[in-house]
């Protein structure tokens, strides 16, 4: 088993200014590099679209969702989209009925995905602390090392 500490992501030490092209730059050769933002596709349910509309941009500009998160944004979207149908249906049935009772099971379905995907985009508080992006620290008057050279 390999002891020590994992190695920090390469967008970090972009953000961090630690990133050394003479260590760093096989890795990042070989690793994705996520940047643009997420495209909106044609499809979407209103409701899907509308969450996608609300969202999305305070994601961009938290530094969390990028152009290769467009398949994953796009499901958390259309499981929100899924789960307020359910629920707008299930708003119109009597509480007795079969169909209720099935409605309310593909909500919970629905609900769960949503959940899963909003965690791994910080959607709440808690989720939110445990996310590793920040943006740029702002000059504070401290000469920063030239890891140029």
């Amino acid at each position: 088993m390999p002891g020590g500490r994992p190695p920090k992501p390469l967008a970090l030490k972009v953000l961090d200014g630690t990133f050394r092209a003479d260590r760093d730059a096989t890795a990042l050769a070989t690793g994705i590099v996520a940047d643009g933002t997420p495209s909106k596709p044609d499809d979407m349910l209103p409701e899907a679209s509308s969450f996608l509309d609300r969202f999305v941009p305070k994601l961009v500009e938290m530094g969390v969702a990028k152009g290769i998160d467009t398949a994953q944004l796009t499901s958390l979207c259309v499981s929100w989209g899924e789960m307020e149908r359910c629920r707008s249906a299930i708003q119109a049935l009597d509480p007795r009925s079969e169909k209720y009772f099935r409605l309310q099971h593909q909500h919970a379905v629905w609900k769960k995905a949503f959940d899963v995907l909003a965690a791994k985009f910080g959607l709440t508080p808690v989720d939110r602390e445990k996310l590793h992006v920040e943006k740029p620290k702002e000059n504070t008057g401290v000469k920063r090392r030239d890891r140029t050279a």
